[in-house]
């Protein structure tokens, strides 16, 4: 079903109008449904903030993942300061072991699951090694350029 989803134009629309049974795939993101963010950067709960950064990544599947999966750790590493201020320290750690639980789902080759993840260590300006150190040259022009696609959309809201 949430591979359906994902290669339809209106993924986060769909995710929206089944919620509940999208939510039977990936219990994790009922977390995120409604969850304030209490940070100024966000103007959208931690739900809404996936699915319009999903609404803007463009038609390719890879990056459609990565998109849906990059904050769904937040409410698992919520903190709120003194001001009243929201802080997610370590929730890049977090989604990758949320969607490591649900990779499977995917069908991913090694390839594309390392794909997906250098994606979100450009984005979320940490590097994430290979265990040979080895980078995928091949693909550092258009992990570089989908790096853009989601960081820009990222800051959006």
């Amino acid at each position: 079903m949430i591979i359906d989803i994902l290669k339809q134009d209106n993924s986060s629309d769909l995710i929206r109008w089944n919620k509940e049974e999208v939510y039977k795939v990936i219990p994790d993101l009922k977390k995120c449904d409604g969850f304030d963010q209490l940070n100024d950067y966000h103007i959208y709960d931690v739900l809404e903030h996936i699915l319009v950064v999903l609404d803007n990544v463009g038609d390719d599947y890879l990056l459609k993942i990565a998109a849906l999966f990059h904050d769904i750790g937040k409410p698992n590493c919520f903190i709120k300061d003194d001001n009243g201020v929201g802080h997610f320290y370590g929730h890049w750690d977090e989604s990758v072991k949320i969607f490591d639980k649900y990779k499977d789902l995917f069908k991913l080759s090694d390839n594309d699951y390392k794909y997906v993840k250098k994606i979100w260590a450009y984005t979320m300006e940490s590097y994430l090694k290979d265990k040979d150190n080895t980078f995928f040259v091949s693909n550092k022009i258009s992990i570089i350029e989908n790096y853009f696609r989601m960081f820009l959309w990222n800051i959006s809201g």
